[in-house]
């Protein structure tokens, strides 16, 4: 990560990464590694409908 910022319900990233990951993958890599943090920091957010 080079750079970022955060707000209250969304937040930016600006990324480099080597040119043989595409933007799909890096994408995909990134929400499942957010998803997962996410859900052990705060348990309650799988039983919960968003």
């Amino acid at each position: 990560m080079i750079s970022g910022s955060i707000s209250k319900e969304h937040f930016h990233i600006l990324v480099s990464c080597m040119s043989k990951l595409s933007v799909f993958k890096l994408v995909q890599l990134l929400e499942e590694k957010t998803s997962r943090t996410l859900q052990m920091k705060f348990k309650d957010l799988k039983s919960r409908d968003l």
